[in-house]
């Protein structure tokens, strides 16, 4: 699981595609571009949410067609009852990992010289709780 992050971090280490460095604004150590503009956190921003968005669909699926095989002997509408439950948790699972995902995601986005620190705030601690 963190051979990939890391692996993308090794350029910036060297100095090769951005760099690491101390963000004045921040006060934090960060990924900033290098002299040619080019960062690795433009990739992780944009790919990296959403693989464990994937992995979810996909365990999903898979849980939900193994109920569903499992689901055919029996008592229909007591079976209909409880997958319709089931369906309805995944759902929900997977709704609530949005929203706490996609927050963080849309201001490190759109705000990205820290104007409102405050919606930073709120949308990171979003972030945690999922």
């Amino acid at each position: 699981c963190w051979l990939l992050p890391l692996s993308v971090l090794i350029p910036s280490i060297l100095g090769l595609y951005g760099k690491i460095e101390l963000e004045d604004y921040t006060k934090s150590n960060t990924i900033t571009p290098d002299e040619y503009g080019r960062s690795p956190k433009t990739l992780m921003y944009n790919l990296f949410p959403f693989a464990p968005c994937s992995v979810m669909i996909i365990c999903n699926i898979i849980v939900f067609a193994k109920y569903k095989l499992d689901s055919y002997s029996g008592n229909l509408s007591e079976k209909r009852k409880v997958e319709n439950i089931f369906i309805w948790m995944l759902f929900l699972v997977f709704l609530f990992f949005m929203l706490t995902l996609f927050p963080s995601w849309a201001v490190d986005h759109f705000d990205i010289c820290y104007k409102y620190p405050t919606i930073h705030a709120i949308a990171y601690m979003l972030n945690w709780t999922g």
